[in-house]
């Protein structure tokens, strides 16, 4: 990392920061300065003092302290590049932060609740009773292992993936739910915290339409869009056929080729795969202004590439 550094300024911590590759590892692309990052957590203290201090902050004699933290980056996700310039992960960092501790928490949670209620209510799930359904969380998951029954566990579990999955796919992010999550803990995830087709994206947005998430899908259908370009140019040049193709995985920035091994790389069904997205929205929300315009252009040009790509088996003759 280039200039990353952590200041208390007032009642804020600021990290402002800038990723530098080096190629250890040819799959982590061109060495050199790249994303810049940044991130702030404002202290805001209720009675009491809060004062900076040797790149910390100090809270005396609060009754309780809220804090509000805000990352931001200088990706453009729909260029699939970055924005130039030192200070445009900053500048968004502090305009998000701004709009958001302008708010008690006590309003932004009840705007979160009103918000996600109406969603979150169209489901229901009644397995039955559990006599552990007071109990704290982890005292539940700890007498499930030893082997005891807890049905309305299963239940919390259902709802909470429904959950992760509104909260991590909806406008306005740009981005769909990815393998390790927007709250991965890792500098460098398992797998790059990537994309990959060949079943775990799918299987992020296999409860979409079914548990009746279908607006989650937004931002898949547009980041499936938005991979066509790069598509075309593997079709082209790597089997010579028209339409767009993408292999096993993909990340933020659209690549569409081989990758990471040429034995579970080449695999150029991913997009056919992804497209049954496309179709299952369809049939569940029959919006055929969304099949119209963005669905069966996506999965006819496709198609296109599997026309070209197919060959026959020896021995047919029709």
């Amino acid at each position: 990392m280039k200039d990353c550094k952590v200041t208390a300024v007032g009642r804020q911590l600021v990290l402002d920061g800038q990723i530098i590759d080096s190629n250890y590892n040819e799959n982590k692309g061109p060495q050199g300065a790249h994303m810049r990052f940044a991130g702030i957590v404002q202290v805001t203290p209720s009675g009491g003092t809060a004062i900076a201090k040797n790149g910390t902050i100090h809270v005396k004699g609060a009754g309780a302290v809220t804090l509000y933290i805000q990352g931001a980056t200088s990706y453009n996700a729909v260029k699939q590049d970055l924005d130039p310039g030192a200070a445009v992960a900053m500048s968004k960092c502090r305009r998000l932060l701004t709009a958001a501790a302008g708010k008690t928490y006590a309003a932004i949670k009840a705007k979160h609740i009103a918000d996600f209620s109406p969603i979150m209510q169209r489901v229901s799930l009644d397995l039955g009773t559990s006599a552990n359904a007071e109990l704290p969380t982890n005292e539940r998951l700890a007498a499930i292992k030893k082997g005891e029954e807890d049905v309305d566990l299963t239940e919390l579990y259902f709802q909470y993936g429904r959950y992760l999955l509104l909260s991590s796919s909806r406008g306005p992010g740009v981005l769909p739910a990815n393998l390790q999550g927007i709250w991965n803990q890792h500098i460098d995830a398992p797998w790059n915290a990537d994309f990959h087709t060949n079943i775990n994206l799918q299987m992020n947005y296999w409860p979409a339409e079914v548990t009746n998430l279908s607006l989650t899908t937004a931002p898949l259908f547009d980041f499936m869009d938005r991979l066509r370009p790069e598509g075309r140019i593997t079709a082209k040049k790597m089997y010579n056929a028209r339409g767009w193709v993408v292999h096993h995985c993909t990340d933020a920035f659209g690549k569409t080729g081989v990758q990471n091994g040429v034995g579970w790389g080449t695999f150029p069904m991913g997009a056919s795969w992804m497209c049954l997205h496309f179709w299952e929205h369809f049939a569940f929300t029959l919006d055929y202004k969304f099949l119209r315009e963005k669905a069966y252009p996506i999965m006819k040009e496709h198609a296109e590439f599997v026309e070209d790509f197919l060959v026959k088996s020896p021995g047919v003759t029709s």
